[in-house]
């Protein structure tokens, strides 16, 4: 279990909110001894924010490039996006060893 949208200024507490879970696999079996699952925790309510939607970017699409471009490591693995109400893309995806939250800075 991660807890990506775990902040400074977050309280501790015992109790998720809406949070994601990631069934990854390796062969073309949807369920098999090989499915690895991980539980990525919410403690602070950012996967419930109004009008949210989880957008993903699997290597053939065609604007893969640009969101690929946008995390601060290479990667060929497909993307989780999580668009903020302020309009900047957060990303997860899996960076060799676990899955990893990118959130860029905000521009002003």
């Amino acid at each position: 279990m991660l807890t990506p949208w775990v902040y400074p200024t977050t309280k501790k507490t015992d109790k998720y909110r809406q949070s994601l879970v990631i069934f990854q696999k390796t062969n073309s079996q949807w369920v098999s001894s090989e499915t690895q699952v991980y539980a990525l925790l919410d403690t602070n309510g950012v996967l419930e924010t109004p009008f949210f939607q989880l957008l993903t970017a699997s290597k053939k699409d065609k604007d893969y490039a640009l969101h690929a471009s946008m995390l601060p490591i290479k990667t060929k693995n497909d993307l989780i996006i999580l668009p903020t109400e302020a309009g900047i893309d957060t990303y997860v995806y899996w960076d060799k060893d676990t899955y990893t939250l990118f959130e860029p800075e905000e521009m002003p």
